[in-house]
C-alpha cells in the first residue's frame, strides 16, 4: 500500500462514523447476527457499516439478508483473495466515508451507549487521533471463566483506571480512529501483523500496536482510553481450553519480539513495553498468590487457573526470548 491509497479515501460531510467489520467464516454468523442487532440499537442516521468478507460467499450472502438499519448505509464487500485481518481492515478503510472509522470484531457486540460515549469523547478530547475502550468477556454457556490476568488471550482488556487516559495503543476488538490518521500515513495496517484465518492461525498478531505507534509518531496526537466505550467479546468454549491458550501464548511471544523492535524505532512509544512488564508484575504479585490462597476453597478452579497463569507466562516469555535471539 502506497501513498496513493491515502488519497483514495472518499470525503463526505454527511457521514460521521464508518464501522468496519471483517470476517472469513460462516461459523461466525451467529456472532455477526448478535453484533448486527447491537448496531441497530446504537447507530444513527448517516452512519455506515462496512462488512469485509474474505473468501466466504455464503457468509456474505447471509449478511446481506440481515435486518436493515434505518438511514444507515450497509455495504458488504467480498474478496476472493486471502487478505488476513490487516488486509481486510485496509480494504474497509478504503471503502469508508466517515470522518471517524471504527473497527469492531465480528464476535463482539456494542454495549448500550457506545456511540454516545464515542462522540462525547470526541468533543471532550479534540486533540485525540483515536479512541478505545473496555472489551469485556461474554462466556458461552458451558465455558469456564478465565482469571483476569489471562483474559488477554481473548482480546479482553479493562484497565484499572476509571477515568479517560492516554494509552500506547487501542485494542483491536474495539478501536476508532479519525480519518486523518489514514490520510497522514502511506501504510495502514501492516500485513506482516494481523491474524490470518483467526487467532488459531500461524500469523503474528499486534497490527493495532504497530499502527498506533506509527500514527502517533506521524502526527503526535494521543489515543484515549474511554471507560464507557465498551464492547462485549463473545468467548466460545474452545477459547477457554489449554489448546487455545497455549497456541495464543506462543503467538504472543513471537509477536512481542517483533513489536519490541518496532517500538524502539520510534521516539513516541508510550514507555515502550511497560504495559507488558506491568502485566507480568500483576501475574506474580496478584494472580498467582490469589489462586494459591483459593486452593482450599476452590481446588479445581484454582488448579486450572494456576496452569493458565504459569503456563501462558512461560510460553510467552520463552517464545519472546527465542524469537529475539533467532533474529
Amino acid at each position: 500500500m502506497g501513498a496513493r491509497d491515502a488519497v483514495e479515501l472518499e470525503t463526505t460531510t454527511e457521514c460521521l462514523l464508518s464501522l468496519v467489520v471483517t470476517s472469513y467464516t460462516i461459523t461466525n454468523i451467529e456472532y455477526i447476527r448478535a453484533l448486527h442487532r447491537s448496531l441497530c440499537d446504537e447507530l444513527s442516521a448517516g452512519d455506515e457499516v462496512v462488512y469485509v468478507i474474505e473468501r466466504c460467499p455464503e457468509l456474505a450472502e447471509e449478511i446481506r439478508h440481515l435486518e436493515s438499519l434505518p438511514s444507515v448505509s450497509i455495504r458488504v464487500e467480498e474478496s476472493e483473495k486471502k487478505l488476513g485481518l490487516s488486509g481486510a481492515r485496509n480494504m474497509g478503510v478504503r471503502l469508508s466515508k466517515g470522518d471517524w472509522i471504527a473497527f469492531i470484531d465480528d464476535d463482539a457486540t456494542l454495549q448500550l451507549g457506545w456511540r454516545d460515549s464515542l462522540f462525547r469523547s470526541i468533543a471532550d478530547h479534540p486533540e485525540a487521533i483515536g479512541f478505545t475502550g473496555p472489551s469485556l468477556p461474554a462466556y458461552a454457556v458451558g465455558a469456564r471463566s478465565l482469571c483476569p490476568e489471562v483474559n488477554w488471550v481473548n482480546s479482553c482488556w479493562k484497565p484499572r483506571k476509571k477515568e479517560p487516559h492516554r494509552v500506547r495503543n487501542a485494542i483491536g476488538v474495539n478501536m476508532i480512529f479519525s480519518k486523518v490518521a489514514f490520510e497522514q500515513l502511506d501504510d495502514w495496517f501492516n500485513p506482516d501483523f494481523g491474524a490470518v484465518q483467526g487467532t488459531s492461525g500461524k500469523g503474528l498478531v499486534g497490527e493495532e500496536v504497530d499502527f498506533a505507534i506509527r500514527v502517533q509518531n506521524a502526527i503526535n496526537r494521543p489515543i484515549m482510553f474511554i471507560p464507557n466505550l465498551a464492547v462485549n467479546h463473545q468467548i466460545s468454549i474452545y477459547r477457554t481450553t489449554w489448546k487455545f491458550i497455549s497456541h495464543r501464548s506462543k503467538t504472543e511471544g513471537r509477536t512481542k519480539a517483533v513489536l519490541r523492535r518496532v517500538i524502539r524505532a520510534y521516539p513516541i512509544s508510550m514507555k515502550g513495553m511497560s504495559r507488558e512488564r506491568g502485566h507480568l508484575v500483576r501475574i506474580f504479585c496478584i494472580g498467582i498468590p490469589r489462586e494459591i490462597f483459593s486452593l482450599p476453597m476452590h481446588p479445581i478452579r484454582s488448579i486450572f487457573n494456576l496452569r493458565d497463569l504459569v503456563g501462558s507466562t512461560w510460553l510467552v516469555v520463552t517464545r519472546f526470548i527465542w524469537s529475539t535471539i533467532k533474529r
